[in-house]
């Protein structure tokens, strides 16, 4: 599949920012004082991600995004032979444990921590659905040579990525 050079540069654009946005929260390097109280739950479970949940979560959203990215460099290199299908098949196969791994990090924060925060990670186990989804159909399109279609999804794949960098900052704000 060969995206244009401006959709290929605003899907990675795209995926830039979310990585930024990402990263966005935690520590400002400031102390606060903190209260000798039992930080709130919800059904028993905390409504905020400790320190290292937090890291977890970044991590898994950057790695998610960064195997993205090298998705969509490597399935727009793939040559325009018959070697096309088994190029794409190899970037598939590269993205998928990754992708999986992220879904399942951010499955297991959201079920360690109740209220708004749980709903939010859901929120953003979602986006990674959505994302895979049409980046799913971009690579069948690839595979049988349907370039244009291909090419159409790009937009598609710009407001999924900004969609989990929203909703990955949200998290970020509400854990």
């Amino acid at each position: 599949m060969r995206l244009s050079d401006r959709t290929l540069r605003a899907t990675v654009a795209a995926v830039l920012s979310a990585t930024a946005l990402v990263g966005c929260g935690g520590s400002s390097g400031k102390t606060t004082a903190t209260t000798a109280t039992t930080p709130a739950t919800v059904s028993g479970k905390p409504t905020k991600l400790t320190g290292s949940q937090t890291a977890d979560f970044t991590a898994a959203s950057q790695s998610f995004i960064s195997s993205i990215s090298t998705f969509l460099v490597k399935i727009n290199r793939c040559p325009a032979a018959k070697d096309r299908p088994t190029c794409v098949r190899r970037a598939v196969k590269r993205t998928e444990p990754v992708v999986k791994k992220t879904r399942d990090s951010i499955a297991t924060l959201a079920e360690r921590v109740g209220g708004d925060c749980s709903a939010q990670l859901k929120d953003v186990r979602s986006k990674i659905t959505d994302v895979t989804d049409v980046l799913g159909a971009m690579a069948d399109a690839t595979q049988k040579s349907n370039l244009r279609s291909a090419e159409s999804l790009g937009g598609n794949a710009q407001l999924s990525l900004r969609a989990f960098a929203t909703s990955s900052q949200i998290v970020q704000r509400a854990c």
